[in-house]
């Protein structure tokens, strides 16, 4: 079962969850039918805008322990202005935390 296909079908969007570095795949992602593609933190944020910025809403990618946990509040307030920058060109972003990879 396709459950982009599947969605869309019944009219809802679609977000695809993958943990891990994507860099590698980032071309192929559009072709999964994924309206959204939420992508962990360890993938390099501008490569991902440049590739997906009109094709897909990008939704991340905070690193949730590193930063989130962790992190001190002006670190959260430094890498959430980044993404804001990277991303200030299109209305295509959710800030969320990227994924918790082991």
């Amino acid at each position: 079962m396709n459950l982009s296909v599947e969605s869309h079908r019944l009219g809802m969007p679609y977000a695809l969850h993958i943990c891990g570095n994507t860099e590698l795949i980032l071309d192929k992602m559009p072709e999964t039918g994924a309206d959204a593609f939420e992508l962990d933190y360890k993938t390099d944020t501008r490569k991902a805008f440049e590739e997906l910025h009109d094709k897909a809403v990008f939704i991340g990618n905070i690193d949730p322990s590193g930063v989130l946990a962790m992190g001190t509040p002006g670190l959260v307030r430094e890498k959430t202005e980044s993404l804001l920058k990277i991303f200030s060109k299109t209305n295509r972003f959710i800030l969320n935390a990227g994924a918790v990879t082991a």
